[in-house]
């Protein structure tokens, strides 16, 4: 609960800030943050774990671009993956979506295990 508390304050404390102020957070804040998020959706003893997004090549009528998103777990190194739902499903997309700001992408992804975590784009 106390880590769903701090999404919600963090939530909160950037909705009072104005934008160019959230550009000042590293990249590596953002995805930290990202897979906070998605841990609190998590067991405590998982394998692996990714968000996967695809950036639409079409555009719906007012120019804006579908981002389509999965997120999986595989809870043994053996094991196939799995649907999970982080705690937040749209926190995590905000933070890949403020590192790409300004940048062409069509695939983005973070890999991360208990110990670590990886951001890839193309």
């Amino acid at each position: 609960m106390k880590t769903f508390f701090n999404t919600f304050k963090r939530l909160l404390g950037q909705q009072e800030q104005n934008e160019p102020q959230q550009e000042d957070y590293s990249d590596n804040q953002l995805i930290t943050w990202a897979v906070g998020c998605m841990l609190e959706g998590l067991a405590d003893d998982f394998f692996e774990a990714k968000m996967l997004c695809s950036h639409g090549l079409s555009a719906d009528e007012q120019g804006r671009r579908t981002v389509q998103i999965s997120y999986l777990v595989k809870l043994e190194a053996e094991s196939a993956d799995e649907q999970f739902e982080p705690a937040d499903y749209l926190y995590p997309i905000q933070c890949i979506e403020t590192i790409l700001k300004g940048k062409e992408w069509s695939e983005a992804s973070i890999h991360f295990t208990p110990q670590s975590a990886r951001f890839a784009w193309a």
